[in-house]
C-alpha cells in the first residue's frame, strides 16, 4: 500500500492523504515533495508505520517521526514528540490510512466479483491479509494472532502484542477461531487462571488489563 502511495503525483497524494496531520517540520511531512526529500520521508514513513503495527509504545514511534531528539522532550505543543506522534497515529495511520486501506479492499473485491479470472485473483493469503488489512492498519496489529486479542477485548495494541509473545496462538485458525481462543486466554487471565506468565513488567500490564475490566 505505502509503496503505491509513493507513486502518486504529490497533488494526487495530498487529495486522499491530508498533509496536516504531519505538521511541518516532522520526518514525514517531505511525503508530499519531490526529489530525495521525499525518499528520505517515505522511508520514515515505513518506519512509523512498522513501529505503530508492531506494538511500540507512542515513544518509540516518535523517534521515527520527530527530527529531533525526543529523549526528555515532555512539551505538549503541537510539533513536539508525544503529540505529534499521537496525531500521526490517530489520524493519519488510525483513520487515513486505514479508509486507503479499506477503499484498497472494496476495489480488488469488486474486480473479483465482476472479473473472476481477470487481474485480481488473489492466493488466499493473500486475500486474507487484504481482509485484515483496514482493522489491522486501525488497531496497530502486524499479525492476525496480535489482531486476535484486540478483537477478543485488548484495546491496547501494546498489550496485544504482548499477550501474543506470552500466548502464542495454535497455528491453522481462521480469523474468527482465533478470536474466540484469544478471548477464552483473556477471561483465563482475568481470573488468575493462568499465573506465572511473563516478567514484572509484563505481570503488571496484564493487571491493569484487569483493573480496567473491573471499572466498567
Amino acid at each position: 500500500m505505502l509503496d503505491f502511495l509513493e507513486q502518486l503525483p504529490p497533488a494526487q497524494l495530498r487529495r486522499i492523504l491530508p498533509p496536516s496531520p504531519y505538521g511541518d517540520a516532522s520526518k514525514l511531512s517531505k511525503i508530499f515533495d519531490t526529489g530525495t526529500p521525499r525518499t528520505d520521508a517515505w522511508s520514515a514513513y515505513r518506519a512509523a508505520l512498522h513501529a505503530w503495527m508492531n506494538g511500540e509504545p507512542i515513544i518509540a514511534i516518535a523517534h521515527h517521526i520527530h527530527r529531533k531528539s525526543v529523549d526528555g522532550n515532555a512539551k505538549r505543543g503541537p510539533q513536539d514528540p508525544l503529540p505529534r506522534a499521537i496525531t500521526v497515529t490517530g489520524n493519519a495511520f488510525r483513520f487515513g490510512l486505514s479508509l486507503i486501506a479499506g477503499a484498497l479492499t472494496a476495489i480488488i473485491t469488486l474486480g473479483q466479483e465482476h472479473e473472476p479470472d481477470g487481474p485480481w485473483a488473489l492466493p488466499a493469503e493473500a486475500v486474507r491479509a487484504l481482509n485484515l488489512l483496514p482493522l489491522a492498519v486501525r488497531s496497530g496489529a502486524d499479525t492476525p494472532e496480535a489482531l486476535a486479542w484486540i478483537r477478543a477485548g485488548v484495546h491496547t495494541r501494546v498489550a496485544a502484542h504482548l499477550l501474543d509473545d506470552l500466548l502464542p496462538a495454535p497455528p491453522g485458525q481462521s480469523d474468527d477461531d482465533l478470536r474466540r481462543w484469544a478471548h477464552g486466554r483473556l477471561m483465563e487471565l482475568y481470573d488468575d487462571a493462568l499465573p506465572g506468565l511473563g516478567t514484572a513488567a509484563q505481570a503488571a500490564v496484564i493487571s491493569a488489563l484487569r483493573i480496567v475490566r473491573e471499572a466498567r
